[in-house]
């Protein structure tokens, strides 16, 4: 990836905001099998990952919002100049 370029167009923002929204989606929904998981023989492993399963799911979310703020500010609606 070192030597990738890409082109930053709020087209590409929106793209980026909505793999964000559903990789925090199957984040949820990762974790929330895992706290429903009703075998207590795992549970030491049980806090980690759902530790770990609602932190991408935040940081999904945050990046999507920056993401969306990014592309508003770089398509604003007001062209009036």
């Amino acid at each position: 990836f070192a030597g990738a370029e890409f082109e930053l167009t709020a087209q590409n923002a929106y793209i980026g905001a909505a793999v964000g929204l559903v990789f925090g989606f199957f984040s949820w929904q990762l974790a929330q099998g895992v706290q429903s998981s009703p075998d207590d023989s795992q549970q030491p492993l049980k806090v980690p990952l759902l530790l770990l399963g609602y932190t991408s799911t935040a940081l999904s979310a945050a990046a999507a919002v920056g993401l969306v703020v990014l592309a508003l500010q770089m398509n604003p609606e007001d062209k009036s100049d």
